[in-house]
């Protein structure tokens, strides 16, 4: 099995929105609880993964993971720790935090991250995050290990979260295929996908084209389209992507210019972490339009998901 560094898991999550979890839901889940990406404050277990995710404290994933494995061993039926399970696993998989160095280990970690999902999709059945963001690991992982039914799976996993969740799951969407070669088909969804989560959120334009900051309050189903809510930066971290999106896809530096100069209208950008980052797109976005252009794909530039952010690009806080 290829590491995962040279596997392409994306970013990003940015998940996470970003991909690892998309703040509060007012739907119960089966298990009693309001919301598995929603740690409370009694919530022992995945108020610490939640707490480590969001300071970015990698060298405490295995810590984590354990804890919420503990709290799946000591009640099967709680659906949140069994999500957190699996997104703890996709954070350490997707931003090579102290994998395993059997490849076997890692193999088997991979498949246990797939099958955390699995459960946790069935114990939250009114969950509308719980398909797409699943669906996500499953396409990620089922391209490393070249599994087309678990691809096909967590496709279908990602449309069912379109119809129940658009705003949250057509990003999830754009990012299935994100890494896919710029002239394929599989590529080509991606921008419509990104449109539509605009869209989904009800996004406007000012007089120049740019889009504006979506101000709160908002609705449970547009609760990812702001900053206001769980997702500290989810509003940089979809932009930043966009972005990179519109270079990889050919569409030139000025429109990525003007996604990444959005992502600088959110209240509290200056405690994104990522600021340096996005500032050095900006800055070099015409040479990064140049290296898509010509012939050699070798030297295009790694987008946002490959970047070792898939979840805290929308998580991390430096408060």
């Amino acid at each position: 099995m290829p590491r995962f560094a040279k596997a392409a898991v994306y970013a990003f999550s940015s998940l996470l929105v970003s991909a690892c979890g998309a703040g509060s839901s007012s739907t119960p889940s089966s298990s009693g609880t309001s919301n598995p990406t929603s740690p409370t404050a009694g919530d022992s277990a995945t108020g610490m993964a939640y707490a480590a995710l969001t300071a970015g404290e990698q060298d405490k994933v295995n810590d984590v993971i354990a804890s919420v494995d503990a709290a799946v061993a000591k009640d099967p039926s709680d659906g949140r720790a069994m999500f957190y399970s699996g997104i703890m696993r996709f954070w350490q998989l997707g931003e090579q935090i102290e994998l395993p160095s059997n490849p076997l280990d890692e193999l088997t970690e991979a498949k246990t991250t797939v099958d955390d999902f699995r459960k946790a999709q069935s114990m939250l059945p009114n969950d509308d995050r719980a398909p797409a963001f699943g669906g996500l690991a499953k396409v990620v992982i089922g391209k490393i290990l070249s599994d087309s039914g678990m691809q096909t799976e967590g496709l279908q996993d990602i449309d069912h979260g379109i119809e129940i969740f658009p705003a949250y799951s057509h990003f999830l969407r754009a990012l299935a295929s994100a890494e896919s070669a710029p002239d394929s088909d599989d590529f080509a969804t991606v921008l419509p996908q990104m449109q539509a989560t605009f869209d989904a959120c009800g996004a406007q334009k000012d007089s120049a084209g740019n889009y504006t900051y979506v101000k709160g309050p908002l609705s449970s189903e547009q609760r990812v389209c702001n900053d206001e809510g769980i997702v500290p930066h989810v509003w940089e971290g979809v932009l930043i992507n966009y972005g990179d999106l519109l270079l990889k896809a050919g569409k030139g530096a000025d429109a990525a210019r003007a996604m990444y100069n959005a992502a600088k209208l959110a209240p509290r950008f200056d405690k994104w972490p990522f600021a340096s980052a996005l500032q050095d797109r900006i800055d070099h976005a015409d040479d990064s339009a140049a290296l898509y252009a010509d012939s050699d794909s070798s030297n295009d530039p790694q987008i946002w998901m490959q970047a070792g952010h898939i979840c805290t690009g929308c998580h991390q806080d430096s408060e």
